[in-house]
């Protein structure tokens, strides 16, 4: 995994700790099993956020805003996606994601993105399969999508 589960399980224990900190308890007194599984569900959280979350500035909401969307963030990642996609703002003003066929689609093929390709950048598609391969591994997995495979033949 890269390391990412160590990753999240640093953040799952500063994000404890600092929540029973404020509320003026003290972390040491707690039961040391429920510290531990109180941590790994923030950590589990913490990740899933961020394998499945989208980020982008999102309307000028800043670099460091991420969404996750109903459909589009369970989709699966290809370095030659067969769908593109793009942020864009519903009439009551909420942000969604739209997902649109980058060419036909065979029936039965998985509909796949670039996690990386959305809103009209399209740099990460430039690089080598190893660079694209270190950026996803942040997300916590190593891509096997066919253009991966074949590059790394």
């Amino acid at each position: 995994d890269g390391g990412v589960v160590d990753e999240y399980m640093k953040i799952g224990k500063n994000v404890f700790e600092n929540n029973v900190e404020a509320s003026g308890m003290n972390p040491a007194m707690m039961p040391p099993e429920l510290v531990t599984h109180e941590h790994r569900l923030i950590a589990r959280v913490c990740a899933q956020w961020n394998v499945n979350g989208h980020t982008a500035n999102l309307f000028g909401a800043g670099e460091d805003s991420s969404a996750i969307f109903h459909h589009a963030s369970k989709m699966n990642h290809s370095c030659d996606a067969n769908c593109t996609w793009t942020y864009c703002a519903t009439p009551e003003g909420a942000v969604q994601m739209e997902v649109v066929a980058a060419r036909d689609i065979r029936p039965g093929e998985p509909l796949t993105i670039d996690y990386h390709a959305g809103a009209g950048d399209h740099s990460f598609r430039d690089l080598g399969v190893k660079k694209r391969r270190a950026m996803l591994l942040k997300r916590g997995f190593v891509c096997q999508c066919e253009r991966c495979m074949l590059e790394s033949a």
